[in-house]
Formats: structure tokens, C-alpha cells, sequence
């Protein structure tokens, strides 16, 4: 058994992104929602008008970008596999967490004005 199967044997809430449906699909969603996302804001920026319109979609967006954020704490990464949750959340902040956060707590902050 290699250090990724022990991994998720030991902590079985852990997501293996190679074995996981869940994960796989959760993956495919979130690409169909950054397309909404690169349809949307474009035109949210020609026509302000529309922001008004569209405030909920975009609080939906940022609500499944958090949903993201936290499914990424329990990610093994397959370049570091750890048995230990800790050390999973450990790796996903010091490798993406930071740009993840900086690109959806601005607009959480400001109320998308």
C-alpha cells in the first residue's frame, strides 16, 4: 500500500483527487462556474446596471468559492501525501491558499460595489 492509501485509511475524510468521484465532479462544476463567471463580468463592467441584477448570482459564486476554499484543506496532494490532516491543511497554505483568498474575500468585503 503506498503512502497515499495509508493516508486515506487512516483519515477517510480526506479527498484522494485521482480515486474521488466527489472530487472529480466537484472539479467539473467549479470549471462550469468560473466560466459563468468570465461570461458575467465583463459585461457586469460595461453595464453597471446589471450588477444590481446579478448581485445574488455573484454571492452564490463567492458562496461555492468558500465551498472550494474548504474542500481544498481536506485535498491530499499527491507531490506531498500525509496521513496527518494538519499537515494537509498545512500544504494546501502554503501553496494556493493565499491567491485563493485574495481572489474571493475582496469581493465578500466590499459587498460586490
Amino acid at each position: 500500500m503506498d503512502e497515499l492509501e495509508e493516508a486515506y485509511e487512516v483519515a477517510p475524510w480526506l479527498i484522494k483527487p485521482e480515486s474521488s468521484n466527489f472530487y472529480k465532479r466537484w472539479v467539473f462544476f467549479t470549471a462550469l462556474v468560473l466560466q459563468i463567471e468570465l461570461i458575467c463580468i465583463p459585461l457586469i463592467l460595461v453595464e453597471k446596471k446589471l450588477l444590481e441584477k446579478c448581485n445574488y448570482l455573484f454571492w452564490t459564486l463567492d458562496v461555492i468559492w468558500v465551498l472550494n476554499m474548504l474542500i481544498n484543506f481536506q485535498k491530499v496532494r499527491p507531490e506531498k501525501p500525509s496521513k496527518n490532516p494538519l499537515e494537509v491543511a498545512a500544504s494546501y497554505i502554503k501553496s494556493e491558499f493565499a491567491i485563493d483568498l485574495v481572489a474571493t474575500l475582496p469581493p465578500i468585503l466590499t459587498s460586490h460595489s
